[in-house]
């Protein structure tokens, strides 16, 4: 029994950029007894096998077609064809894309908090000593030494049992 694909005579597919489509004709020859099991039937399924066995990548149909081998009730010398146009399956161009930016680390921003913190303390203390020796008016005080003292020893109380 002779395969589905042997009955084609000529095959021929022809892309269009501009419109996007991809047309595909194709000529049987005819079955040779009608009423046998040389008759055989093509549509939509087989125009996409025939294309991706020729490396075209289609869309979805715009122009099916259903035929077969058989040419019943033709004048002789008609070729049975058939003719499907397929929407071309345009290619995604490529673009770049922007570069991830990295998620911020708890541990930067904890480090950048400290050194707010240290910056203010630091400032902080430079005004402190700016005002230091003045009283509320803007003169200068004097201020009395403090003497250090030298801290005291305790004396523990000793306790003895006697009995």
């Amino acid at each position: 029994m002779a395969h589905k694909d042997d009955y084609i005579i000529h095959k021929s597919i022809k892309k269009d950029e501009k419109k996007g489509v991809v047309t595909l004709s194709v000529t049987f020859r005819v079955a040779e007894h009608p009423r046998g099991k040389n008759i055989r039937k093509y549509d939509n399924t087989d125009a996409l096998r025939w294309l991706s066995d020729g490396g075209v990548k289609v869309g979805e149909v715009l122009q099916g077609c259903k035929t077969s081998n058989y040419v019943g009730g033709q004048p002789p010398g008609t070729k049975p064809e058939g003719v499907w146009v397929f929407k071309l399956q345009q290619e995604p161009t490529k673009r770049r894309k922007a570069p991830k930016k990295q998620p911020v680390k708890k541990t930067l921003q904890k480090q950048k908090r400290e050194t707010e913190k240290n910056s203010i303390a630091e400032a902080a203390s430079i005004i402190a000593s700016e005002f230091d020796g003045l009283n509320y008016d803007g003169d200068s005080i004097e201020q009395p030494e403090v003497k250090k003292t030298s801290r005291r020893k305790r004396k523990s109380k000793e306790t003895t049992n006697e009995e």
